[in-house]
């Protein structure tokens, strides 16, 4: 946890970014499945084929999404996400 106020903009921030990157995934399955599906139904591509296609688009988006998303403090100067930066509130003697 976290004592900072700036850490609930940095949740949303992690969180707006995680949906969009949602969306953009999501689109992506629906777009290559349908047209994979379309190309069946047209006698365009073989069952094995569109298999491969659907099984590798998946693995794709998998991918894309192990990417995840990180937040712009290392641009600003701020420290990492990963290292938070720690401040002494009481003296030790």
């Amino acid at each position: 946890m976290d004592d900072r106020l700036q850490a609930v903009a940095d949740a949303r921030e992690i969180a707006v970014k995680t949906m969009r990157l949602i969306q953009h995934n999501f689109t992506a399955a629906v777009g290559i499945n349908t047209g994979v599906l379309g190309g069946v139904v047209m006698g365009w591509l073989s069952p094995v084929v569109s298999a491969l296609l659907h099984n590798g688009s998946t693995i794709g988006i998998l991918v894309n999404a192990l990417k995840g998303v990180s937040l712009e403090a290392e641009s600003q100067g701020q420290g990492s996400p990963q290292t938070p930066q720690l401040a002494l509130t009481h003296k030790v003697d």
